[in-house]
């Protein structure tokens, strides 16, 4: 895992998504409306993200071509993100308040204040309900009803969460809140049916956890704010957090995007959007290939050549990039279905580690790793 995806990482200034690789739009670009972004979530039915942006106070949408756009302006420090169907809630501290929109018209649905609160932060929402779970950064869980506009202490304050709860996930396999703590690492599980019953949810947690997202598989990321790395837990919680991601810049919220298989990670300290493949299903998509692709000769100094079979006729991106995401090579091949060997040149390329990607409708069917001479 650590191997893998290592040379994975793309960590960008603005958004380059899989289909737009090969040409970095100067339009809309993550430095004119990214300030600070604090969380990202993903809408599936309109392939597009939101983010809140923490110190200029709004909500931004970035769509599938890396464009930005504003959403809403104006709410105070908006934290954390959820999406139902049109309905986009949205946390903030200082005011402690519950905010929801209307992604399609723009538009404000209701705005809770929440008594007794402090601090917001991030929340997760139970697919098979109409409820979302927020924390409490002093050590509770609010639980809205996003269709009644109302919400309550699912976890009063200070009765068995600690100070700086900090992210939750909810766990349907298990039927329990899984809360995630910033200071001393604790990892809790809170029952959905009975939430007096709380208990620790793994043998070893970690510090400074800031947010957190699953994978269809139900494997859990959490993202480390100063140690600017992502962790990964297995879904039954067993074993030690494995890394899978480093150098980040103050690494806060986290969105999963089934459409590229991808972890989406807010880069809160340089305002800019990082992206972690993450072939949940343990290989890449291969939908469009039968059988293994191969890199030769490897290390290479001249030309490298992929090889690769395809199952029907497919336009293939072959993408190259160093190991801090920063792309070296793009080319465009529209291919029939067959057996297939691309002679890639590297001559150009600096001596060190690289990362060869084929990429066909915005998914990675291939990754491999390349060592320059």
């Amino acid at each position: 895992m650590n191997g893998f995806l290592s040379i994975a990482l793309i960590n960008i200034a603005g958004l380059l998504t899989m289909s737009s690789f090969c040409q970095v739009t100067t339009g809309n670009h993550s430095s004119t409306l990214l300030d600070h972004p604090k969380d990202i979530v993903y809408d599936q039915s309109r392939h597009c993200f939101y983010i809140t942006n923490n110190t200029a106070n709004n909500v931004v949408t970035m769509d599938s071509a890396g464009n930005f756009t504003m959403l809403y302006d104006s709410l105070p420090n908006p934290m954390g993100l959820a999406i139902f169907n049109d309905t986009l809630i949205i946390s903030s501290s200082s005011p402690a308040t519950i905010t929801a929109l209307n992604v399609a018209t723009g538009m404000m649905l209701y705005q809770l204040p929440v008594p007794g609160a402090t601090y917001l932060s991030h929340m997760d929402a139970d697919p098979r309900t109409n409820l979302v779970y927020i924390t409490e950064q002093q050590g509770g869980v609010i639980r809205l009803n996003y269709r009644m506009a109302c919400c309550t202490f699912f976890v009063p304050l200070g009765t068995g969460l600690i100070y700086g709860s900090q992210t939750v996930e909810v766990d349907t396999t298990n039927d329990r809140l899984l809360v995630f703590q910033w200071n001393m690492g604790y990892v809790k599980a809170v029952s959905l049916s009975d939430s007096t019953l709380i208990t620790n949810a793994c043998s070893q947690g970690i510090s400074q956890v800031h947010a957190s997202e699953s994978d269809p598989t139900g494997a859990i990321y959490v993202s480390r704010y100063y140690n600017n790395s992502i962790y990964r837990y297995e879904a039954d919680m067993s074993g030690s957090p494995v890394l899978i991601a480093s150098g980040l810049c103050v690494p806060a919220g986290l969105a999963y995007n089934p459409d590229d298989q991808s972890l989406y990670i807010c880069n809160y300290g340089c305002n800019t959007i990082a992206v972690v493949p993450l072939f949940p299903t343990g290989r890449p998509d291969q939908s469009s290939m039968t059988g293994i692709g191969v890199l030769y000769p490897n290390p290479a100094s001249q030309n490298v050549t992929v090889g690769f079979m395809l199952n029907k006729n497919e336009t293939v991106e072959v993408i190259i990039t160093d190991l801090q995401g920063r792309m070296r090579y793009c080319s465009m091949h529209p291919l029939n279905a067959g057996s297939h060997h691309l002679v890639i040149p590297v001559e150009s390329l600096h001596p060190g580690a690289y990362c060869v990607r084929l990429v066909i409708n915005r998914k990675i069917i291939l990754v491999r790793e390349l060592l320059k001479r």
